[in-house]
Formats: C-alpha cells, sequence, structure tokens
C-alpha cells in the first residue's frame, strides 16, 4: 500500500468525469466542522498527471474531502496511485456507488466514455465495474434521452430506472410521446405503455437491407436504433439474426411501411389501373400513400375468386404496409338494382314524413357511435378498478391465465397491497379487449356494442347518461325537423 502524502489543495485537480456534482460550500458544512475539529481521518485516493516535469494530481476519491481543504487552506492527506484511465473511471465510479448516489447523468456520461473505447465491450466494462451487463448497457444509454423527455420528466418526478426505461426508445419517439405519458405513476404501467412503441423487424414486409426505401434511415439491418446495435437493453440479448432484433422507433418504421405500401401500389396499379383499395385492419386507413382515396373497409367486402362472376380485383394493406393482392365481388354497401334487394329512395321520392323519420334515425346513429367513442375514451383513461370488479371482468373477456395470478396473489398475507398491484397490471390487459368490444362496423355490430356498453358502464360506474347528455349536445337537432312536425 502507497504511503500517505499530505498535498497542498493547488496540486490537486479534479476529475472531469466524477458522476457526483461539484460541492458547494454549504453542502460540505458538516464535512468541514468534522475536518476542522478532529483532521481528515480518510485520505483521499489520487494520481499523477502532470506533465513537463510539474506536480499535478487528478483526485480519483474524495473530491468533497480536497474541496474542504481548498476551503481551509490546509494540506490534503493522500493515497497516490499509479492508475491508468480505465482504472481510475472504474474505482471512481465503484466508490461513488456505495456512498451517496451519484448524479445518473454523470454516471451515465462516464460509463459511456468506458463503453466508446475500441479496448472495451459490454462485458469487460461490466467486469471493471463490478456490474451486471445489462446495468451497464442501460445506464449508458440514459445519454440518449433527449433535452426535452428531461425537462418534461423531470417535472414528473420519474425516478432513475423509469428514465433506463424511457431512453431505450429513439429520440425522435422520445419527443414525440413524451408529454402524453408523463402522468404514468406505476412502473409496469409504463413498461406495457413503451413496449408498444417497439416493432419486430422479422415482422416488416420489406426488404431489411434495402437504404432506398427511406435514403434518410438507411437500410433496417445496419439501423443503429435496432436492438442489434445496442448490446444488453433488450432481453433478446445479442441476436444474430436481424428479423429477430427490435426496431426502436415507430416513427421511422410507420414512414417505411408508407413507403413500401406506396411502392406496392404502384407496382400492381401498373398491371391493373382500377384497383380497388381495401384497408386489412383498423389503422391502415391512416397511411400518408392512402390520404384522400378511397379505401373500403375489410368488412364491407366479400372475398371471391378470379374467375366468379363480377369479380374485382383489390389490394388490402395494412398499417404495417403490407400488400396483398386479392378478388372481390362488389362492395355490400352498394345496393344496385338485381342484388336481391331494394334500391334506396332518393330524398325526393319520400314524402316528408319518411325523410324526417329517416334523419331521426341518422342522428341517433350518429349520437350512439359518439356515445361508444366518449365511452372507449373514458375507459382508456379510467385508474385501475377495485380487485373484484377487475378479475369478474378477467373471467368475462375471457383471460384466465390472469385471474389464476390474481387468486394467488390475493391469497397472500399483503392481500390488499398485492392486489392493488395485481389489479393495476391487470387492467392494463384488460383495456384493450375491452375498448375494441366497443368497436362497431355494421348496424348489427353496433347493436351489440351498445348492450356491451351499457354493461360495462354498470360495472364500472360511469356516467352513461352525462355521456348521451354530451353526445346530444355535439350533434343537435336540424331546425327544419320541428317545422316538418308542424306541417
Amino acid at each position: 500500500m502507497p504511503p500517505i502524502v499530505a498535498l497542498p489543495p493547488s496540486v490537486l485537480t479534479p476529475h472531469p468525469q466524477n458522476p457526483r456534482p461539484r460541492p458547494t460550500e454549504s453542502e460540505v458544512s458538516e464535512l468541514r466542522a468534522s475536518i476542522e475539529a478532529h483532521g481528515q481521518q480518510q485520505p483521499c485516493v489520487v494520481r499523477p498527471v502532470g506533465e513537463n516535469g510539474s506536480k499535478q494530481y487528478q483526485v480519483v476519491i474524495g473530491h468533497r474531502r480536497a474541496f474542504v481543504g481548498r476551503l481551509l487552506g490546509r494540506e490534503v492527506p493522500c493515497l497516490v496511485e499509479d492508475l491508468d484511465d480505465d482504472e481510475a473511471l472504474a474505482l471512481m465510479l465503484s466508490d461513488n456507488r456505495v456512498r451517496t448516489d451519484p448524479d445518473p447523468f454523470m454516471e451515465s456520461k462516464a460509463v459511456d466514455a468506458l463503453l466508446k473505447k475500441a479496448v472495451h465491450t459490454l462485458r469487460s466494462v461490466a467486469d471493471l465495474l463490478g456490474k451486471p451487463p445489462k446495468w451497464v448497457a442501460q445506464r449508458a444509454n440514459l445519454q440518449t434521452l433527449t433535452k426535452k423527455s428531461r425537462e418534461v420528466l423531470a417535472r414528473a418526478g420519474w425516478p432513475v430506472s423509469w428514465l433506463e426505461d424511457w431512453s431505450r426508445l429513439s429520440p425522435e419517439v422520445q419527443d414525440a410521446e413524451v408529454e402524453r405519458v408523463s402522468w404514468v405513476r406505476d412502473g409496469r404501467q409504463l413498461q406495457g405503455i413503451v413496449s408498444k412503441y417497439f416493432r419486430l423487424l422479422g415482422k416488416a414486409p420489406w426488404d431489411l437491407e434495402d437504404a432506398a426505401l427511406l435514403p434518410k434511415a438507411g437500410a433496417c439491418a445496419s439501423c443503429p436504433k435496432q436492438s442489434m446495435a445496442c448490446p444488453g437493453l433488450f432481453s433478446d440479448g445479442e441476436v444474430k439474426d436481424v428479423r429477430k432484433a427490435t426496431c426502436r422507433d415507430a416513427l421511422c418504421w410507420t414512414a417505411k411501411a408508407d413507403a413500401h405500401a406506396a411502392q406496392s401500389l404502384a407496382s400492381l396499379r401498373s398491371e391493373q389501373p382500377d384497383l380497388v383499395l381495401i384497408a386489412g385492419d383498423v389503422d391502415a386507413k391512416h397511411l400518408p400513400c392512402l390520404k384522400d382515396q378511397k379505401v373500403l373497409d375489410s368488412w364491407t367486402v366479400e372475398d371471391s375468386k378470379k374467375s366468379a362472376k363480377g369479380a374485382l380485383p383489390a389490394a388490402k394493406v395494412t398499417v404495417d404496409g403490407r400488400v396483398t393482392r386479392v378478388w372481390i365481388q362488389a362492395p355490400r354497401a352498394s345496393h344496385g338494382p338485381g342484388n336481391g334487394r331494394k334500391p334506396r329512395k332518393t330524398a325526393a321520392e319520400m314524402s316528408p314524413k319518411e325523410r324526417l323519420e329517416a334523419s331521426k334515425a341518422r342522428y341517433a346513429k350518429r349520437r350512439a357511435a359518439r356515445v361508444l367513442e366518449l365511452l372507449r375514451e373514458s375507459i382508456e383513461n379510467f385508474p385501475a378498478p377495485d380487485l373484484k370488479v377487475v378479475m369478474g371482468l378477467c373471467v368475462a373477456y375471457r383471460l384466465p391465465a390472469t385471474v389464476d395470478s390474481g387468486v394467488l396473489k390475493a391469497r397472500r398475507t399483503r392481500y390488499a397491497l398485492e392486489g392493488k398491484e395485481w389489479a393495476a397490471e391487470a387492467w392494463e390487459r384488460l383495456k384493450r379487449p375491452v375498448v375494441e368490444a366497443l368497436r362497431w362496423f355494421s348496424d348489427e355490430s353496433m347493436e351489440r356494442a351498445r348492450a356491451e356498453g351499457a354493461w360495462l358502464a354498470g360495472v364500472l360506474q360511469v356516467n352513461l347518461a352525462a355521456l348521451e347528455a354530451k353526445a346530444r349536445d355535439e350533434i343537435r337537432d336540424p331546425a327544419w325537423w320541428g317545422e316538418t312536425g308542424r306541417k
């Protein structure tokens, strides 16, 4: 062990990557009083850094003690050790971890500096710091947290572990979505939200080696925003197959899906200009390449064989940009002669009473659809209900595994705490099937959705009458109804 040497404060310099913030006089008042009364009992650890014969030493451990020595004008007891840059950084980080919590962003900067050195890998840095590789990867990745995310989430009071989860997303997604998630107060809920922004590259319909699909983004296989380029951040580990990797940029994914769909549709239209477009899922219509185009819902058409009479060429498009060539019969919404249905009367062919009844039916349908929409919004923002209510909904929506885990937790002694945690976790799983049950695609499915909505409103104690009143305020009766009724 090297001898203890008393060094003047003038030759001591702080380490530039010290993860603890620079101390102030008020913060070291107790330490100063102790050193004034009893002297410095524990020496600092320093390393020589002077050049051209100058005697300068860099503090590795004991920045606060060195700061107090400068304030008091006293020599500082130090252990002088010959440490290289990596050894000094590892020693400083490990020492700060066992003391008061360091600044996570300063610590992240120091860990990231180690990882960027050519001689180091994730495993070697983990061994150097005595930490798991996952901790090293997550703490270093904290550097990718954007300025906007830091400001918004600092006001929200998120802990470091939540910040690490959020920083796994690309900077573009962080800035676009951070204000929508800052309300989260549950770690499991946050993990569920973050996972929705990830995409499995194996599900992409485009060539992952194609750099020309979206030139500004480049090829997915070599993209720095996928998990193969960020070892340790995902449970998939260091995968070798890019199709098993995870895309962290949902915005880029959507842009590539749109570009791929546009290319595929252009190719099909060169062969068949009068191609009918069909939305393969609910969100497909939001693709920019389908904007201002007539896109039919899949439930309004009937699949057909190419050789069948009246078959029409069509292209089914999904939200991931997958385009499939299909053949369909004429859309169900068209009520032309010869299809077994009576043609609808035009407004000119209706009597005033018939026109009034038809208009009332249309407005009633619009209000019912608006009530379902308001109910879906209420459920999406609804806090976790009581444990028994959640378990009942799990049974109703056929989530037996969730119910079994809830029963096991409810049998434990800490019933209230664990039951509450399970209810919040299960409610996040329930929201999607509950909200999907309130969607409608035809008159028949609307009636089912309305019945489901009335039942859910009663179970969750949502004021359905208030939602109906709001729908009536937003969709008011036309003035001509009263005039027609007086005639």
